[in-house]
């Protein structure tokens, strides 16, 4: 689903959005969000520098994002960005397949072995 950054008239494309309560789409149209509250990325060579710069200051202008959830496809590695009260973006890694992953924003917890389920990493 396209995401609008309405603060600076910008559209992206996470791999992965999620939003709560209540949805908010531009103009009715069913294709772009306004309010996501978590966006997560799965890092390729070609998208992992503008994931981590650019498109990442730009999700940070949207009010209602709290968590910027960045997945490696290459190794095990999870990193989360999540914003505080005072609007601060805290940086938190997991790297341990036996280990989890808090997404506080929307109460949910997935293990590393979920996300990497069927996940073969070149030797």
């Amino acid at each position: 689903m396209r995401v609008k950054i309405a603060t600076i008239e910008k559209y992206a494309y996470p791999d992965i959005v999620v939003a709560c309560n209540k949805i908010e789409f531009l103009e009715d149209e069913l294709d772009s969000l306004l309010n996501p509250v978590v966006i997560i990325e799965i890092l390729s060579d070609s998208t992992e520098s503008y994931d981590r710069g650019l498109k990442f200051a730009h999700y940070r202008l949207i009010d209602s994002l709290q968590e910027y959830i960045l997945i490696s496809q290459y190794h095990c590695q999870v990193e989360k960005f999540k914003r505080d009260e005072g609007g601060i973006w805290l940086y938190s890694s997991v790297d341990e397949i036996e280990h989890s992953l808090k997404i506080d924003s929307i109460k949910c917890e997935l293990s590393l072995s979920e996300i990497y389920h069927r996940v073969e990493f070149g030797k």
